[in-house]
């Protein structure tokens, strides 16, 4: 019966971590494609990658996914942007200079 419980628990928390996954990763190409519209630079690939996911403090532990993406002034070039999520929630966005972002 315990067993059960264990297995139901864990599936659930699988579910809740894939949801959040998605949500993050929503709100990060949302936020991408807005600073590369406010930049008017292109927004390459309509997505961002998951590049690192780490614990981060903001009054409690939480999970802070950075994602990377692709943007271009003239379509010829090819730099690196960021985005970093925290609860669900976009805390930080950054166009790089070429070659700044490794």
């Amino acid at each position: 019966m315990h067993e059960a419980l264990i297995a139901v628990a864990l599936i659930a928390v699988a579910i809740w971590l894939w949801r959040e996954s998605l949500r993050a990763r929503e709100a990060a190409t949302r936020a991408g494609r807005r600073i590369c519209e406010a930049s008017d630079v292109q927004f390459l690939d309509e997505t961002v990658a998951l590049a690192k996911t780490s614990l981060g403090w903001n009054r409690r532990v939480a999970l802070v996914r950075i994602y990377r993406f692709d943007y271009s002034k003239d379509g010829a070039d090819r730099s690196a942007g960021l985005v970093v999520v925290q609860r669900g929630a976009v805390i930080h966005v950054q166009l790089a200079e070429p070659g700044t972002l490794h």
